[in-house]
């Protein structure tokens, strides 16, 4: 007895401890992508705003250059007007003129660079802040996941001393409560696959067809990597594109003939790769094909 309630132990520690990294691994995924698309949303404003600062530095040069012109133009007037003999510029005039409209577009370019380092500063912080989050969230994730297996193994363990360590009739009652704990193991990463279809549900990641997959992934015990990789099968149903396939038939003259016929719905579902009978199960109920021809 002392070593069939060791075996089934090892075997509750074995099924928690996949079902709980399973959940933590998908966990660590959505926060993995959560990050790199507000990574790529931050660069996007960023390069933006940049593009903006430097139609406005070019609006400065543009219009420095036309009120130099302007400036010249008002000081030839002028010098004209006074009845000078030479109506042209002076040095000290058109280097003036030139020195006002270069300041301009001096501080205009500084202004532009000020504000592009400003935003790639605060980018650059950005990153750095969210880099963070995302390392702190995965390590909480694996910390909390590792302390509920490291809890539940040592509860397993306490368990099986005692049931080693009872007479018979003890073993016995220490036996169901064992099976109490893998069941409520099982209700646990049960609980953990439906939370995490219905979050996907939700956010809408399955897809074109999101509440069909989560209906039949659901029906089918899938988990949210699961319903992902079966999704697209469930797309091409849907849409009629379960692809064709050779078969020979005997023509009215008795001689036989290749021809190329569009799949039933039945063998594509029994043709998916890796799909387990629950899967092909739940696909043919939900789209109402019949299996057993």
């Amino acid at each position: 007895m002392a070593n069939d309630y060791k075996a089934q132990g090892e075997e509750t520690k074995k099924k928690f401890e996949e079902s709980s990294l399973k959940t933590a691994h998908e966990q660590k995924a959505e926060l993995q992508t959560k990050h790199d698309e507000n990574i790529a949303q931050a660069r996007k404003d960023t390069e933006e705003q940049i593009d903006k600062t430097s139609e406005d530095y070019l609006d400065v040069v543009r219009s420095a250059s036309i009120q130099k012109d302007l400036d010249l133009r008002d000081i030839q007037e002028t010098r004209a007007n006074m009845g000078l003999s030479r109506s042209g510029l002076s040095a000290t005039e058109q280097t003036a003129a030139i020195l006002s409209a270069g300041n301009k577009v001096g501080a205009s370019q500084r202004n532009r660079q000020q504000a592009i380092d400003a935003l790639e500063k605060s980018l650059l912080q950005y990153e750095t802040e969210q880099g963070t989050a995302l390392r702190e969230g995965i390590l909480s994730i694996d910390t909390t996941t590792r302390a509920n297996i490291d809890k539940h193994n040592s509860e397993i363990d306490q368990k099986v001393m005692e049931l080693e360590s009872d007479d018979y009739q003890a073993g016995v009652k220490a036996q169901s409560d064992l099976t109490i704990a893998q069941i409520n193991a099982n209700k646990t990463a049960e609980k953990d696959r439906v939370s995490g279809l219905n979050s996907a549900w939700k956010d809408g990641r399955f897809g074109t067809y999101n509440n069909d997959v989560y209906v039949i992934a659901n029906n089918a015990g899938w988990s949210v990597a699961e319903a992902l990789t079966y999704a697209p099968y469930i797309e091409a149903i849907k849409n009629g594109e379960v692809g064709t396939e050779q078969r020979v038939v005997k023509l009215k003259n008795g001689r036989e003939r290749v021809v190329t016929v569009k799949k039933n719905v039945a063998d594509y579902i029994a043709q998916i790769p890796g799909i387990s009978y629950e899967g092909i199960a739940a696909m043919a109920d939900y789209f109402g094909v019949d299996l057993s021809s």
